[in-house]
């Protein structure tokens, strides 16, 4: 518990830190965005939309503060039970159920523009932060029968969030531009309970289109 708050403390810290030196710079910069995730340990592929507030350091680099949203809800069905039907086969029990899983990353940024000349301008990112998931059940009634499926990885998740991405800036006017991009996201949160670690992997490969807005 101690080792988890000292991370914890430290990312904070971090994230603190990051914004003070953003502050200092005269130029801020505003991204708002929405794509696509999928992570490893999740059934497929979810939306994720947010944010970027950064202060351009130079005409190079950008700092900031990233906030992302991801959701991710589908409906599945699991054999709880077999009975046998009196003709020597079975009839299944099928549990119906939609599963959610809430993400939440909250990251550093650090963007590089490659300088070239012309109306598009190609960049990269590395993000470092904290992230937190949720995962939940909704279960659909079972007539005849009280089962429901194993949920013993319900519940809040946490920890070490990065994130790589690459991708390129089209310009708009003087100070708005439309940016598309491609990341890899790593997320290996985890939530102890008693003696037993789980683990939710958020890890996976991911894009996002939005709109940059700078003043100043």
């Amino acid at each position: 518990m101690k080792k988890q708050i000292s991370k914890r403390i430290a990312l904070l810290s971090s994230l603190l830190l990051f914004s003070s030196i953003a502050g200092r710079a005269e130029s801020a910069s505003i991204v708002f965005k929405v794509g696509f995730l999928k992570p490893k340990d999740v059934g497929g592929t979810g939306v994720i939309f947010g944010g970027t507030f950064g202060q351009a350091i130079d005409d190079h680099l950008t700092l900031g503060v990233s906030v992302d949203y991801f959701n991710k809800t589908f409906s599945d069905e699991k054999e709880v039970e077999r009975r046998p039907t009196g003709t020597g086969s079975y009839s299944k029990v099928l549990q119906t159920y939609d599963f959610h899983v809430r993400y939440l990353p909250v990251m550093a940024s650090a963007l590089i523009t490659i300088p070239m000349v012309g109306m598009i301008k190609p960049y990269g990112t590395a993000n470092l932060g904290y992230g937190l998931a949720n995962v939940s059940y909704d279960f659909y009634a079972l007539p005849g029968y009280d089962y429901q499926v194993d949920t013993s990885d319900k519940g809040w998740y946490s920890g070490f969030n990065w994130r790589i991405s690459g991708g390129a800036k089209l310009k708009l006017g003087f100070r708005s531009a439309i940016i598309g991009e491609l990341f890899y996201n790593g997320g290996g949160l985890t939530r102890t309970e008693g003696n037993i670690k789980w683990k939710k992997d958020m890890s996976g490969i991911g894009g996002t289109l939005g709109l940059s807005i700078t003043t100043g």
